[in-house]
This record gives C-alpha cells, structure tokens and sequence, in this order.
C-alpha cells in the first residue's frame, strides 16, 4: 500500500509527533511519503518531501496558487510511484492555517487521488482564530481520535461508512534515574495553558496528603494564557500555597514521572486524551478530572477511570452573581460574534439562570478570577473545604487507595494492549483499505459548530477570554 501523509509543518509538537508514530507502525505494512510545507528540523522515519504551498499563511499572502500547489503534491508522488499512491492522509486540514488548502484538497481529487481526512482539533471547539466559512472538502473519507469526535461528525452529516475511529499510539514513556528515591510532589505534566484548568489542580492541593505538594512542569508558549499563568503564580505565592513551577525545567521529566507520588489532571478539553493513558504505562496512579466523552473508548477497551470524577461542584452562592454575569454574557456573545452567529440575548439569559440558579456548578465552567474567589474562601476558612467536601466525596481521599498498583498494572497493559504499536499498525491498515472505496459525504457547518457551542455546558475557562 502506498500511502502519502500531509500536514503544515514537522515541526517538533503534538501532530508531528503522532505523523511518526504512525509513520514508524507502517513500517513493513506499508510504504509512506511525507509531504509537508517545511524542511523538518530533525530526522524522519519516512521519505520526506517539501511542497512551499502547504505553510501556514496567516501572516503573509499566498505565494502560490491552488492548482500549483495541487500539481506539485501530485508531481512529488509521481516521481516516487509513477503509479500513483493509494491514498492521501491529511492531518488537521479543517484548520484555517493555510488559507488555500481546501481548494488544494479538492484540486488532488480532481486529480484523481483519494482522501482520508483527520481530524486533530477543530476550529469549532472554541478556535474561532483557526476557523474559515469555506467549505469543508466533500466526498472523501475523515478519521478522529475518539468516539466524542465520531458522534460529532456524524451529527454533522458524515456517514459511518465514511468515518473512521483512528486513536493515537501511547508510547512508553522515557525511563527515569532510577537511583532517584521517591518524591513528594503530585505532577500535574502539563504546558499549563489555561484549558487545563490550573487553578483547579491548585484547589485540590489544599486536599492532598500533609506535606506534599503541587509540582507543574512546564510554562505557557502563547501570549493568551501567560497572563492567566501570572496570575495563578501571582496568587500561590500571595497565600504561600504548596505549588511548585516548571519543575520540568529543571528536572529529567522521566525522573519527575518516577518519583511523584501520583499523577493528576484537570483538563476540561482534550484531544485524543494521553492524560488518561500514559501515567498508567508510566506504573503511576491516575487522580482527577475525567473528561466522559473522550474516556469512553478507553474504558470500552479494559481502561478502569470510573474513579475519577466528571465534575467538581462548587455552591453557586459562593460566587458574585452580578459579575458572574457579566463576564458569561460578554464571553457567550463574544463567541458568537467570532464565528459569524446570530444570537438571541433572552436565550443567552435564560441559559445563565439556568446555571446559577442550580444548588451548584462546575469549577471548570468558570474562569480564573471566579475560580480564585472559591480557593480563597476554602483558604480563610476550613468549614469551606469540608463543605466541598460534602459535595465531592472524591475530595477525602486524594491519594493512590489500598489496591491501587493492581489497577495501576492492570491499566497498564490495557492501554499496551490496544494502543500500542503493534496495535495502532493494525488500525492505520485497515482504516486505509476502508478509505479507498468511493464516499458521497459532507460537513454541515453549521450543524458541526451547534455541537460545540452549548450554552448548558459552556465553560468561560474554555470560550472567555482572559480578563482579570
């Protein structure tokens, strides 16, 4: 089989990193060329061939067409088969970081060239930077990471025959010092941007076993969620917390993941979701927040989470009504106006009353300022934290209960099992022999983005920006 994988860039990060993983599971399956808009800065374990067109653009004005960029893909798979390839897999196209390649797209299957489309991220999930009214490319074959994604789609208007469940491998994890002895700190291995709700990793430091701490690895790149890191560091030094930061700047991340006592997160948005599998390949216990749509294939495949907990609820009478108010309102309509939505200011309000007028709500619904008011009042006053307590039984025993290295191992070889290598080849291969047969599909827009923006679940750390 011969097959043409296609992204932006191989730039060191999350897609590049997945590309040559799957690129290194086809070896002796299938014979793949890369084909991207950049030179990789490092070795890679498939033919790598460099079309200009396909860079990002959002900073300069194309400087090729469409059908250049389509005939150049087309001539650089020519030249490696002069047959032709099977298929060409595209990564994250629906991203508006290269303004012309869906048009590229559907030059190829003018051409003749099949397509398999996967799905990373979408605009959609509250990317409005990275989204464009253009079309989505019809009558090829889409892959995603999970079953939330797939039921998605399909809602949208894809067909089943025409989407595919594609998971990530999980790789083992780099070994540690193993001459180290074991820590106190609780790792949080995060770039902590603001989706992976820091400040509710910081709550629950105030509930964690006496005399150990909160140790998160790595700083923010974007200068979006470097003022919210601010202010969460700003506000563990003002009240002394035990925290500590960018420990993975300091440390061997393979000795810090050996050495912690547990692993915990509390994402409220993910990809593919390696927070939830890695630790256990790791040997490590798992505690936080699950994320039920993305864990369901896990748990379908023997990975036990039911232990972590969907939500944490905090009294909605703890929070400032009026200015709860105004910052959701102002993020709601920001949100539709920034993907070209009309909206309705009563169905925008009766949407909050019904949230605050709840006994409760979600921490991770709210935003950083909001969320600090509900740590500090668990800071003055110890009742506070025994009544979230009484809300989140999960919060009197966060630490690794009796029989947690049975399930740790347990877990272990269930992610092993069906998303290791071996694994993840097998997939890849027969996703590919399913994405060579016709398809009549495509994408409701509309429909796609009615998915994401729910104001029953619409969470401020996610859509607000930040404001203090």
């Amino acid at each position: 089989m011969r097959i043409v994988m296609v992204h932006y860039h191989l730039k060191p990060g999350g897609v590049t990193s997945v590309i040559r993983r799957q690129a290194e599971a086809l070896s002796g399956r299938a014979d793949v060329l890369v084909v991207c808009g950049e030179p990789p800065g490092t070795d890679f374990p498939a033919p790598v061939a460099v079309v200009p067109g396909l860079a990002y653009d959002l900073h300069r004005e194309p400087q090729w067409s469409a059908t250049e960029t389509a005939d150049r893909i087309r001539d650089t798979i020519v030249r490696r088969w002069p047959r032709g390839c099977d298929l060409v897999h595209v990564h994250n196209p629906t991203l508006a970081k290269n303004r012309l390649l869906p048009e590229v797209l559907g030059r190829l299957q003018q051409r003749g060239l099949r397509l398999l489309l996967q799905i990373h991220d979408f605009a959609e999930d509250a990317r409005p930077g990275a989204y464009s009214p253009a079309p989505y490319p019809a009558d090829c074959h889409w892959a995603v990471l999970n079953r939330r994604d797939y039921d998605i789609l399909l809602a949208a208007g894809l067909r089943p025959e025409g989407l595919h469940l594609l998971p990530n491998e999980v790789a083992t994890p780099p070994p540690g010092d193993p001459d180290a002895p074991p820590g106190r700190h609780v790792l949080y291995p995060v770039r902590a941007i603001r989706r992976k709700n820091i400040g509710e990793a910081i709550l629950l430091s105030l509930f964690m076993p006496p005399g150990h701490h909160l140790a998160v690895t790595l700083p923010p790149n974007s200068p979006a969620d470097q003022e919210a890191y601010r202010f969460w560091r700003d506000f563990v030094q003002r009240h002394r917390l035990a925290v500590q930061w960018e420990v993975g700047l300091r440390q061997d991340f393979g000795t810090l993941v050996q050495t912690a006592r547990f692993l915990i997160t509390t994402s409220i948005a993910e990809g593919f979701g390696f927070a939830f599998l890695e630790p256990w390949r790791a040997g490590k216990w798992l505690w936080g927040r699950r994320l039920a749509p993305v864990c369901a294939d896990f748990s379908d495949n023997g990975v036990v989470l039911d232990h972590l907990y969907t939500a944490l609820q905090v009294p909605t009478k703890w929070l400032d009504r009026q200015r709860w108010w105004n910052r959701w309102q102002a993020a709601v309509a920001a949100a539709h106006c920034a993907f070209g939505r009309p909206f309705d200011p009563e169905a925008i309000r009766a949407a909050f009353q019904r949230l605050a007028d709840a006994e409760s709500v979600d921490f991770g619904l709210l935003d950083e300022p909001l969320q600090a008011e509900i740590v500090q009042r668990c800071l003055k006053n110890a009742a506070r934290r025994d009544d979230l307590a009484h809300l989140n039984p999960q919060l009197r025993s966060v630490a690794p209960p009796a029989g947690a290295a049975r399930r740790t191992a347990a877990n272990a070889a269930a992610v092993a099992r069906h998303y290791g290598r071996e694994a993840i080849g097998r997939r890849l291969w027969a996703v590919y022999r399913d994405a060579q047969k016709p398809i009549h599909q495509a994408v409701d827009k509309a429909r796609l983005l009615d998915c994401f923006l729910d104001l029953d679940q619409f969470s401020l750390l996610r859509w607000g920006r930040w404001t203090p």
